[in-house]
């Protein structure tokens, strides 16, 4: 029995190894390189498997010692290193900063945004942006095991158990937007980079300062079941649900702070193994242990900023409104942000590593897998065509009520001439759906690599059974979709 219970895990854990192949399979021609986004999808602190069950699957899966319950508390922090893939991400290809001029600055074929399209009226304007992505998350968990079969003394209950997770966290995300070199500043506001990509005719995709988020992230609730537990071997499944608590990002931030999965509801699959490594009777026990979870994200409404295809930072272009008057000089963003339905699909957890343990302690250095794929996101209502990106002056300055021009051929960098059919009258181009770059608003597929050393204690008594510990880890993406972060916890709990 126990042999055909072991083979339905093994299956189980198949499904699970799929998940994880798609979550990280590469989906684009630059596999280690994104540019240009307005969104990504960083490593929540409450999602670390290891840090999870670190000490604790002693209390919750071992059968010989467990009691009915079980409570821990782990205090976690994470913070990022600064690296220039992750500026890269928002910005341009492989630059770092970004030159905007005015028309009539020198040197002008060399820039890279024009310093009109961010409402910048000196036409000498000169000068730089850079930005430097960061991180912190700092929280505490708290779970709560319950063993249902020792709880209800029910033969179809045996080794089965049931746990709730608490998150209460804090983030803060600061894109640390610079400027320098600034030369010919504006005669109004805004006057340099810093004041026009934070202006308030922008609606959204500003860049802020710093912007905080507190609170519970979400709530999870596992069942699960221990399928085999004796002398340090452990095999366990579990399911469960992850449901949000809190609201997603807000798109009138570029980077903001959002708590646990972007407000997405989930369900949640993972397996465990432990293999001892010693023979009975040695001093202290040497076990291998891997372990692989997969969240599954629901889908969820939320207001996201697009660009146009083949424009990077387009979405900072000015826009006209067909039919309107002339020189209305409407802010991309508020054109560009549109309301999305965004599907994220598959986060997926694997780690694996070794524990040293001895009757009152152990000692664990593991490595982690964590990644997750692309998101989808497609508009829940129709873009009406009914803007073009600004033109010059009016449509056609000889009707009675001249109305305004587009030209389509602009990008971030320039203003191209009035857009004109094969006979060269005016016309005007709208933007329409299928001009949209709706990968420019997903976030990209991310996979990174983790490693962490752990130790901790034992204290067993005559009730209540009791440990503490810590460990400390780092994390690096592979492509530049995600955060480089190092981080540590403390922890401590009882069964009883």
């Amino acid at each position: 029995m126990k042999r055909l219970l072991l083979l339905g895990v093994l299956v189980l854990y198949s499904f699970q190894l799929h998940a994880f192949i798609r979550a990280l399979k590469p989906t684009h021609c630059f596999p280690n390189q994104e540019f240009s986004r307005t969104f990504m999808f960083t490593h929540p602190l409450s999602e670390h498997v290891a840090i999870q069950q670190s000490l604790w699957h002693n209390f919750i899966f071992n059968k010989e010692r467990s009691r009915k319950s079980s409570f821990q508390m782990t205090t976690i922090g994470q913070g990022t290193l600064s690296t220039d893939r992750a500026a890269q991400y928002f910005l341009f290809c492989c630059r770092d900063s970004l030159l905007v001029l005015g028309d009539d600055a020198p040197d002008v074929q060399d820039r890279d945004i024009r310093a009109e399209w961010l409402n910048i009226n000196n036409p000498k304007f000169r000068g730089s942006l850079k930005i430097n992505p960061r991180q912190t998350q700092v929280g505490a968990i708290f779970e709560y095991h319950q063993d249902l079969g020792k709880t209800f003394d029910v033969p179809i209950l045996e080794d089965y158990w049931i746990s709730v997770e608490v998150p209460v966290v804090s983030v803060e995300n600061m894109l640390n937007l610079q400027q320098f070199d600034i030369l010919n500043t504006g005669t109004g506001c805004p006057r340099d980079i810093i004041e026009a990509l934070n202006q308030r005719a922008y609606r959204y995709a500003k860049f802020p300062c710093k912007r905080e988020s507190i609170g519970v992230s979400q709530i999870d609730i596992r069942f699960g079941k221990v399928y085999y537990s004796k002398h340090n071997f452990e095999v366990v499944y579990y399911s469960g649900v992850s449901l949000p608590t809190s609201d997603h990002q807000d798109a009138e931030y570029l980077f903001d702070s959002y708590l646990g999965n972007n407000g997405h509801f989930g369900f949640r699959t993972g397996v465990s193994f432990q293999v001892n490594t010693m023979r009975e009777n040695c001093a202290y026990d040497v076990c291998w242990y891997f372990g692989l979870e997969n969240l599954f994200l629901i889908r969820s409404n939320q207001m996201r900023t697009v660009d146009i295809k083949g424009k990077p930072w387009s979405r900072y272009l000015l826009f006209n409104r067909c039919d309107g008057p002339p020189d209305q000089n409407i802010p991309g963003p508020n054109i560009l942000t549109c309301e999305c339905t965004v599907r994220p699909y598959d986060i997926v957890d694997f780690s694996t590593g070794f524990r040293v343990k001895g009757d009152n302690f152990e000692i664990e250095l593991g490595y982690s897998l964590w990644g997750h794929g692309d998101e989808q996101v497609r508009l829940t209502e129709c873009f009406f065509p009914i803007y073009g990106i600004a033109g010059k002056g009016a449509f056609n300055p000889s009707e009675p009520i001249p109305t305004a021009a587009s030209a389509a051929c602009s990008d971030i960098s320039f203003q191209a001439e009035n857009d004109t059919d094969e006979c060269g009258n005016p016309i005007f181009i709208p933007v329409c759906e299928a001009d949209l770059d709706f990968s420019t608003a997903e976030a990209q597929a991310a996979i990174n690599h983790k490693v962490h050393f752990a130790a901790g204690f034992f204290h067993y008594g005559c009730r209540i059974d009791a440990f503490f510990g810590g460990g400390l880890f780092w994390e690096f993406p592979q492509r530049n979709t995600a955060l480089t972060i190092w981080g540590g916890w403390a922890k401590f709990g009882v069964t009883f």
